[in-house]
Order: structure tokens, then C-alpha cells, then sequence
């Protein structure tokens, strides 16, 4: 152990040895940032798997209280892991945008797909068996009622 990897000095952040395996110390700590677990997926598009190698720190969630504790990662080691998996930052932007395109025009059929189905006054076989007996049922209601009238009309028409 001699200290700090990036400028010699012989104090580091003995949290962070243990959390990330490297020594740094608090001005070269600086320096460095941590990174989500959420993001680092969403950036670096590397898998559980893949980060569940590197160390953490766990911190409180800043969005609630209540919830699961946020994980946080070096981003240097999170960009080397990504960069052994996928190559190169450019790499890594190409496959973030094929992945942005794919699921834009998933998206677009699945809304075609919804609009063909119940759209402009299409309905699906059950949606029409139910309509029917509804109507079924209106008009039954329709015609005790009126047959309910009929003899109140009649028993009027008696009395007089």
C-alpha cells in the first residue's frame, strides 16, 4: 500500500478502498465521479451481470426516503467494463441510437396495430357481444316500462 493511485500522496479514503478497490486520496477523490446504477445501464448499456463485478456505495434514495437505497459506482470503472464489452465510446453511442430507432418503430406499430383494431368505429367481437346485450337489455327495460303505462293508461281510462 502507498497511497493515492493518481498523485502519490500517502493518505487516501479508506471508505473507498473498500468500497472500489482503489486508493485515492480526498482532493484526487474529487475528481472522480459516481454514477447510478440506472444510468450506468442507460449510458454505458452494460448489463446487472456485468456491473454486479464492481464495488459500491449505497446510498439513501434522494427521490424517497422509503425506498431501496441507491447503488453507486465508480464511472471510470463502469466506462472501462462498458468499453471491454463494447469497444469504444462511438461504439457505444451507435448502439445506444440502433436501440433508440428499434424502439421508436415499435412503438409506431404498436399504435398502428391499437388504432386498426378499435379505431373508426371498429369493434371487436366481444366488444360487440356486449353492445348487443346491453341493447337487449335497454329494450326489455323500454318495453316493461311502457307496459307498465299501457295499464296505468287503461286504469285511468276504466275509472272515468
Amino acid at each position: 500500500m502507498s497511497g493515492c493511485e493518481y498523485c502519490g500522496c500517502f493518505s487516501y479514503n479508506s471508505s473507498w478502498y473498500e468500497a472500489f478497490g482503489v486508493m485515492l486520496c480526498e482532493s484526487c477523490r474529487k475528481s472522480e465521479k459516481l454514477i447510478s446504477k440506472s444510468m450506468a445501464k442507460q449510458l454505458f448499456l452494460v448489463t446487472d451481470k456485468d456491473i454486479g463485478k464492481l464495488g459500491t456505495i449505497s446510498k439513501g434514495n434522494p427521490n424517497n426516503a422509503n425506498w431501496a437505497e441507491m447503488k453507486l459506482y465508480l464511472r471510470s470503472q463502469v466506462e472501462e467494463i462498458a468499453g471491454s464489452k463494447h469497444g469504444d465510446v462511438e461504439t457505444i453511442d451507435e448502439l445506444r441510437n440502433e436501440r433508440r430507432v428499434a424502439r421508436s418503430v415499435k412503438r409506431q406499430q404498436q399504435k398502428k396495430e391499437d388504432d386498426g383494431d378499435g379505431g373508426e368505429g371498429e369493434c371487436s367481437e366481444a366488444q360487440r357481444k356486449v353492445r348487443m346485450r346491453l341493447e337487449k337489455e335497454y329494450d326489455e327495460k323500454k318495453e316493461h316500462g311502457a307496459a307498465i303505462l299501457d295499464a296505468e293508461e287503461q286504469e285511468e281510462q276504466e275509472e272515468l
